[in-house]
């Protein structure tokens, strides 16, 4: 049987994010991502990536059926992505949820009961409707979906990651709710946006 896994931010090559995350360089750091990756994932298993991928050379050792969800720093052509992903698409729906890079607003909470994104890395948003899955948010691992749509946790790291010690790193965002939802002008039957 597939389980079903998410993860935002891998930034696979990328020097900088290695280094904020507490790496000595950045193999070192892909290595931990393909390695914690390979040891929860099954190769019959789903993974939603929830956007920045960074470098694309690393995934064909990463295993199960990947899926990706594009983010600002993907920038190769789709077709590039394809190679590695079964499917690329701005967003994914999955039990009530919507799968993004960036968080979505808040008044798509009207056809969402929560949104599961990236794109935060060490920050969170202080609503529970959002939840982030950066890297840094889940111990540079994928989490199983289900735990977080059947329970509308937080993923919690089981270690301290250095960038969670620096206070300027752990900024909460709070967000401001609308006093009412309006009808969109197509009126209710219209997806608006």
């Amino acid at each position: 049987m597939s389980r079903v896994f998410v993860i935002a931010d891998l930034h696979l090559g990328h020097h900088l994010a290695a280094k904020l995350r507490g790496f000595d360089n950045v193999f070192a750091h892909d290595n931990a991502i393909v390695e914690n990756w390979n040891r929860v994932v099954t190769k019959r298993d789903v993974v939603y990536v929830l956007g920045d991928v960074f470098r694309l050379d690393r995934i064909p050792e990463m295993r199960g059926y990947k899926k990706l969800a594009m983010g600002n720093h993907d920038r190769f052509p789709s077709a590039r992505y394809a190679e590695h992903f079964t499917k690329v698409a701005a967003c994914y729906v999955f039990d009530g949820c919507i799968l993004t890079h960036i968080p979505v607003h808040p008044n798509q909470f009207g056809r969402y009961r929560l949104n599961v994104h990236g794109h935060m890395h060490a920050h969170r948003i202080d609503d529970p409707r959002y939840v982030c899955v950066s890297a840094e948010q889940v111990s540079m691992t994928p989490t199983l979906l289900v735990a977080i749509t059947n329970h509308s946790e937080r993923p919690k790291s089981s270690t301290p990651h250095p960038a969670d010690l620096l206070d300027a790193r752990q900024e909460t965002i709070h967000v401001e709710q609308p006093a009412h939802r309006t009808t969109p002008i197509g009126g209710d039957d219209d997806d608006g946006n």
